[in-house]
């Protein structure tokens, strides 16, 4: 630590300088700004040290007439507060402004997941990665090593693990990269990685341990953690084709949907795996160690003799609890050698650790990293089991995609959602690149960044401190420092994105528009007619909807709209805000969506699947009475329903609609009757409707489950 002391000056607001135009990402918790500038390029930046107990990498940043003096409590603070100073030098030059930064990161973990075995990149690109993640105040590199298509790290042990399992014949994602690249040079397969053995082209690479433990000085320097992942007992397929005895059945194949994983009942396995952690753990300094076991298909353990003998011996009922003894095994011994077990949230499906019978529970002590964002109510299970929890929900943290918004990460909300009481085991959460079709490392800039900058201020900045519009703005000086470290970064464009809410106090609807631009002119107009310069200006105000409207909305741009268009019909309807009473049993706690509101706020579930958030998912019949208000009348009904027989989700076999002035006696009930087959795949989505000439303001409706399944509904329309 630098200890280095000098005055700090107090400082004084001034009208000169507004907080929010200081161009810093991620945004500072606090920004006082006070009189006068300081040339940073001739005053000497001094360090106190302080005692007062603070978060890591917190930090006090005073720019003064005389001096510059930064007061933290660890040498992260030091760099973190550097860095800061980095980006107002690039701002303002040799005038910076007088102001005093007070700063803390909201998030302990602020992280990016590499996937180095289906495509390799280099040691200096890994470098300059450490790099820009320091510079926007990141601190965990996730290294996925090992897969069924590479293995990236040298096991003096075991050599072939590298001399063979680091190199392929182009596989099926290879030639995609290849045709999908033709004609764009600068994403094509590195050729410095595709090699001649005899008449085979391989391609591939690994890292020798030597390059690893530089890569760790490296990182550790800048305050960045590296977290290896080595995946077990699934995703084993460059262990199991030089080494397939250690599978069930003795054979390295590809299963239905996944490759054969290793035997959790043959203790040379163990031995195996414990002997390459040993050289993991020599290289690796980091607290925590990954070990994947996500996706593991296990139709050859129920094949095997000796995991059938193993489930008897332990008391185990399911598959998934025999997973979860591997997975305890393997932390147990991370555990022995003083560090800590990372896994993503498949493996938490053994048991309840809760329960009397708890013996294919997953450990509480385990960490777990949250990705199946389409399996309901994953993240607060998570917690209750007492896991530590990183949030990492495919939907939106995986960022292969080309381009992709940056709103979704910028405002996911999935960390505020954990219980009070459970706040202190939500680490943080990371952004993950998964390579299947990031053919080389300019192309995996291009997934990365800008994405990769919306994440560092979710992770650091406070919620109270943190705004979209003022972020937009401070990207665009960002995307000049991206340009200069010669990254090619995914381009802005036009793509205009609406919000709706339900304004449930006045029964309207609410629509705000968006885009990635930071000061688009978005005009609109509400009869279906294409925007023009004489149509109404979007002010960053939402638009109180109170009636049925065909939205269509452009960003304007040299006078000409466009496209994408934003295109809606929002059906406005009688029963916007309107009470909802549950008269038999509620829905299922995974998929609550907006709870009470679910049926009566506006919003249409999408075909997207029943993970979309508007979907409401029951397990048996239930039945809802909508209370309009007053007694008025009524023309049509509908209710909405959506099926995918795959992970057993099914329409109603019918839909009762009945009506009540008083609430008490209702009349026969109009009937709508499944029109969908309840065999055929895929995600359907239903209108259960009814035609009526009523006055009314009871609605009872009930949707009969006749399948057995789930059954998943949404918005009551009423017209």
């Amino acid at each position: 630590m630098k200890t280095l002391f000098s005055l700090t000056l107090g400082l004084t607001l001034a009208m000169g300088v507004k907080a929010q135009q200081v161009n810093v990402i991620p945004q500072p918790a606090e920004v006082v700004i006070g009189k006068g500038t300081v040339d940073a390029d001739k005053t000497i930046c001094s360090y106190q040290t302080t005692a007062t107990p603070v978060k890591e990498g917190a930090y006090t940043l005073t720019i003064s007439k005389n001096s510059i003096t930064i007061e933290t409590g660890d040498d992260a603070g030091v760099q973190y507060a550097e860095e800061t100073l980095k980006q107002l030098k690039a701002q303002y030059g040799n005038a910076i402004p007088a102001m005093t930064i007070k700063d803390a990161p909201q998030y302990e973990w602020r992280g990016l997941m590499l996937d180095c075995s289906r495509h390799f990149y280099t040691l200096e690109y890994l470098k300059q990665t450490i790099d820009r993640l320091a510079h926007f105040k990141m601190n965990r590199l996730h290294l996925h090593l090992t897969d069924d298509q590479g293995w990236r790290i040298e096991i003096k042990r075991y050599p072939q693990l590298t001399q063979q399992g680091a190199w392929r014949e182009f596989n099926q994602q290879d030639s995609i990269c290849i045709k999908d690249y033709a004609d764009r040079p600068e994403f094509q397969l590195d050729p410095r990685f595709i090699i001649k053995n005899g008449d085979k082209t391989l391609y591939g690479g690994f890292y020798t341990q030597e390059e690893l433990r530089e890569l760790v000085r490296y990182a550790t320097e800048r305050h960045v953690e590296i977290i290896p992942e080595i995946d077990m007992p699934g995703h084993t397929q460059a262990i199991s084709s030089l080494y397939p005895q250690f599978t069930a059945t003795g054979e390295a194949k590809w299963g239905t949907v996944f490759s054969y994983p290793l035997s959790p009942a043959k203790e040379e396995v163990y031995t195996f795996m414990q002997n390459i952690l040993d050289e993991v753990l020599d290289i690796f300094p980091s607290q925590y160690i990954h070990i994947g076991a996500d996706e593991v298909e296990k139709e050859t353990w129920k094949k095997s003799d000796e995991c059938k003998a193993l489930m008897e011996r332990e008391g185990y009922q399911t598959y998934e609890a025999l997973q979860s003894y591997f997975v305890n095994r393997i932390h147990k011994y991370l555990r022995s050698k003083g560090r800590e077990m990372i896994c993503w949230d498949d493996a938490i499906e053994g048991g309840d650790y809760k329960a009397s019978d708890n013996s294919g529970a997953l450990e509480s002590s385990a960490n777990i990293m949250y990705w199946r964002y389409w399996v309901g109510g994953v993240p607060q299970h998570v917690v209750e089991q007492g896991h530590p929890i990183i949030f990492t929900p495919g939907d939106p943290m995986y960022i292969a995609s080309l381009g992709g918004p940056l709103y979704n990460i910028y405002n996911y909300d999935g960390y505020d959602k954990i219980a009070p009481e459970y706040q202190h085991l939500v680490r943080g959460g990371q952004v993950c690149l998964w390579a299947e079709g990031i053919s080389n490392y300019r192309r995996a800039d291009y997934s990365i960044y800008p994405r990769l900058l919306a994440l560092a201020e979710r992770l650091w900045t406070p919620n109270e401190s943190r705004n979209w519009l003022s972020f937009k703005k401070r990207l665009d000086v960002a995307k000049q420092w991206l340009s200069a470290q010669d990254i090619q970064y995914a381009k802005t464009d036009a793509v205009l994105s609406a919000i709706q809410t339900t304004d449930l106090q006045h029964q309207q609807m609410l629509l705000t528009f968006d885009s990635e631009f930071a000061d688009p002119d978005i005009r609109y107009t509400l009869d279906g007619s294409t925007p023009t310069m004489n149509s109404s200006i979007y002010n960053n105000k939402a638009l109180a909807i109170t009636k049925p409207v065909d939205v269509v909305a452009a960003i304007m741009e040299n006078g000409q709209p466009k496209e994408p268009m934003f295109r809606r019909h929002l059906e406005y309807h009688k029963a916007v805000g309107a009470k909802v009473e549950y008269t038999t049993r509620r829905w299922h706690e995974s998929y609550k969506a907006a709870e009470m509101a679910t049926f009566t706020d506006g919003k249409r579930g999408t075909d997207r699947g029943f993970g979309d958030g508007l979907w409401q998912g029951f397990t048996s019949s239930f039945e809802v009475v909508v209370d309009l208000g007053k007694e008025m009348p009524v023309e049509s009904l509908s209710m909405r329903f959506l099926q995918d027989i795959g992970p057993g989700v099914f329409m109603p076999g019918s839909v009762e609609f009945s009506f009540s002035t008083d609430g008490t006696t209702y009349g026969s009930p109009l009937v709508a009757n499944n029109t969908t087959p309840n065999d055929v795949k895929g995600v359907f989505v239903q209108d259960f409707a009814v035609q009526t000439n009523s006055s009314t303001r009871y609605i009872k409706v009930k949707a009969n489950n006749t399948q057995g399944g789930f059954i998943f509904a949404d918005e009551i329309v009423v017209k």
